[in-house]
């Protein structure tokens, strides 16, 4: 390995012009000296575009800047900068939260240390809106987490435990995958998922990022319940599982999500739970497709 691997830093904007320029500073402020820094923005309807411009100019002109007209939604807009990595490793970085300095450099010596591992994670700081410390880290807050190393498929199938704004990623993981997932509007528990069948995975416990939680943060903006259901239903139907082992573990995943789906009266649950029957040949898919099908006509 090169003494200094290059790094790719993908910065991901939508509607962030709170904490955008901050998100920037704190890349700009790694103290890791080779990293190639991209950021794109999904169509903001804000003052975003013209800060990042302006931080580009002021700071960074070798910068990319992939400048989206309109909203494509996040997987998309992440798809759209793969083609110009150009790192040994790549991360995908929310324009509201903030690496700490030592962030890259310490993970890049931990891949070094581990030439098998694939991903790299770690713990993080909560903050909130106006970036004040909320007293847990994230791990501590979620404590039905149970942070993991080595192959954590199994895990990865039982809950998502990636603290996604803290990882690294090695370039082979996505030369493997090709692409986030298109048809999801949350990409990282469906990358993580395919990525922990080939590769390893490496938990550092020290905080490397600062984590904001807010009603416009990457990870809960325009979220609701159906979306995340319907989002996590696709999931463990696109990536079932058919091997003895496995089986079991996505039929119940999706009788899970079926259900939730349900209870939401979602227009499109009697067509989601026939597309589970023929995927798992389970007759309680077919209860709940014919159950849901007066949803046909709902709005949902």
């Amino acid at each position: 390995m090169n003494s200094h691997p290059k790094i790719t830093i993908i910065a991901v904007c939508f509607n962030q012009e709170k904490w955008v320029e901050e998100t920037l500073n704190s890349i700009l402020q790694q103290n890791y000296p080779d990293i190639q820094l991209i950021i794109a923005d999904d169509g903001s309807t804000d003052t975003s575009k013209q800060i990042i411009r302006n931080w580009i100019k002021g700071n960074a002109p070798h910068t990319m800047f992939i400048d989206h007209e309109k909203n494509m939604g996040l997987t998309k807009n992440i798809n759209s900068t793969l083609p110009f990595i150009q790192g040994d490793f790549f991360q995908i970085f929310g324009c509201d939260d903030i690496m700490l300095p030592h962030k890259i450099s310490w993970q890049v010596k931990l891949f070094e240390e581990n030439p098998s591992v694939g991903v790299i994670y770690s713990d993080m700081q909560i903050i909130d809106a106006d970036g004040q410390k909320r007293g847990e880290s994230y791990f501590e807050k979620h404590t039905y987490k149970k942070p993991m190393s080595g192959n954590i498929y199994e895990e990865l199938i039982d809950r998502f435990i990636i603290s996604s704004p803290s990882v690294l990623i090695r370039r082979n993981v996505l030369d493997k995958l090709k692409t986030f997932n298109e048809s999801l509007d949350y990409e990282d528990h469906d990358f993580f998922l395919r990525a922990a069948r080939d590769f390893s995975f490496l938990y550092m416990p020290e905080i490397t990022v600062l984590y904001r939680v807010s009603g416009f943060s990457l990870s809960t903006a325009s979220s609701n319940e159906l979306k995340f259901y319907k989002n996590c239903f696709l999931i463990y139907y696109q990536r079932f599982d058919h091997s003895k082992k496995y089986r079991e573990k996505f039929i119940q995943k999706l009788l899970f999500y079926t259900k939730k789906l349900y209870s939401l009266q979602y227009r499109f649950c009697s067509q989601y739970c026939f597309q589970a029957f023929f995927r798992t040949g389970k007759i309680i898919f077919i209860k709940y497709a014919i159950a849901a099908l007066p949803f046909n006509f709902s709005r949902k």
